[in-house]
């Protein structure tokens, strides 16, 4: 599923950037075809909303986001934003992989999403990632995200104390994208303003070290498709002694 040969011929390369800057990309991460069964079995999912009123977190499963109308949507879309303006502000889709994956198990999840979770965690990408990024990883976690008009992840850096992230990941599965839809991913420096900016790009990883200063800008209405991409974090220690 991961062309381990590959990226390891680049291996240098990788290594390098990741220790002067931090964060790499690398194409073409999975092999095409589980890519594209992958984003086809996305397509599928029941999708939870989650979003945040100040430090209160919100899980509206499928069941109650079926019962909400537009307009119910588009006032949780409107005040998030409104909150966005002077706060920390999350509003996007998820599925919580990693979770499922280990309160019910392996068959609780579609079988492509299971396998691009277990080879993420496979011993051959995590010595690669140990290699690129000189940090002792043991495992990573995973959720599916999806975000449409509106959705959003303003500035934070993912460092959580007890959580023991080493580096963010994202494997971004938008097909196609337009940087003037939003929904980049935007690197910070301490005052706040862009240094570089991640376009999302299909079948592109994306790693970058714990703490980093980022966002995700917010998707506009000018998108005409979805961001869906695979996130979470590489991190030590072991996933049942882990919250």
């Amino acid at each position: 599923m991961i062309d381990h040969d590959a990226i390891g011929s680049l291996r240098d390369a990788y290594t390098e950037s990741f220790r002067t800057d931090g964060r790499i990309r690398i194409r073409n991460f999975l092999q095409h075809d589980a890519a594209t069964a992958l984003r086809k079995t996305i397509d599928a999912l029941d999708w939870r909303l989650v979003l945040n009123e100040g430090e209160r977190h919100f899980d509206i499963q499928p069941n109650q986001l079926a019962h909400m109308t537009g307009s119910q949507r588009r006032s949780l879309r409107l005040a998030a934003a409104e909150r966005a303006k002077s706060q920390f502000q999350y509003f996007y889709e998820n599925y919580p992989v990693h979770d499922i994956y280990h309160a019910k198990g392996r068959d609780a999840l579609p079988a492509e999403i299971a396998g691009v979770y277990e080879a993420l965690n496979s011993e051959d990408t995590l010595a690669l990632l140990r290699d690129i990024t000189q940090q002792p990883v043991d495992f990573c976690d995973a959720q599916i995200t999806r975000f449409r008009t509106g959705a959003l992840l303003n500035e934070h850096d993912d460092n959580v104390s007890g959580k023991n992230r080493l580096f963010a990941y994202t494997l971004s599965l938008a097909d196609p994208w337009k940087e003037s839809w939003g929904g980049t991913l935007s690197f910070l420096d301490a005052r706040g303003d862009v240094i570089e900016r991640f376009v999302p790009s299909f079948n592109t990883l994306a790693i970058f070290s714990v703490p980093t200063l980022h966002r995700v800008d917010p998707v506009n209405d000018k998108a005409r498709g979805e961001r869906i991409s695979v996130t979470g974090w590489f991190r030590s220690g072991q996933p049942e002694e882990l919250a």
